[in-house]
């Protein structure tokens, strides 16, 4: 199956991969004039919001393109959630319903395991926070570098 398939696997690090790499060279924490990579080759300290941030994002980085997933990682960035939504440019009561979508795909009602439905939402939500975060941590061309 397609779980199982090797270019699957490969096709998913080369995505968290290439996540990372787009997110450091364009995003910064909220509010940033410099990306986070501008400040690491500038080696310049990072802010405790910013470490936070970095560290919040590559762990959900990695959950997004993860082969599979099981209830242990949605309890490693559940706490990280309500941090990352607030780094979006998504109205308040947006992030409210990616969060309760979110929390909805993890605790199926029916039965003991994810279904279908429950794992294409939650792909989506992932995606739509995932999109979200890099409209909302991107450092403008206009800023110029302090």
């Amino acid at each position: 199956g397609i779980f199982t398939s090797k270019a699957f696997g490969i096709g998913l690090l080369a995505l968290t991969a290439f996540s990372w790499i787009l997110f450091s060279i364009y995003c910064g924490a909220p509010g940033a004039k410099k990306s986070f990579l501008k400040r690491a080759m500038g080696r310049e300290k990072l802010s405790t919001q910013e470490t936070v941030t970095v560290m919040l994002l590559s762990n959900f980085i990695g959950v997004v393109f993860s082969r599979s997933l099981h209830f242990q990682f949605y309890v490693w960035y559940f706490h990280s959630l309500p941090f990352l939504l607030t780094c979006t440019p998504l109205p308040g009561w947006a992030q409210v319903a990616v969060f309760i979508g979110i929390e909805a795909c993890w605790n199926p009602w029916k039965g003991e395991t994810s279904s279908i439905e429950s794992s294409i939402l939650l792909t989506v939500l992932h995606l739509v926070l995932l999109a979200s975060l890099f409209v909302g941590l991107r450092v403008h061309k206009g800023v110029k570098d302090a």
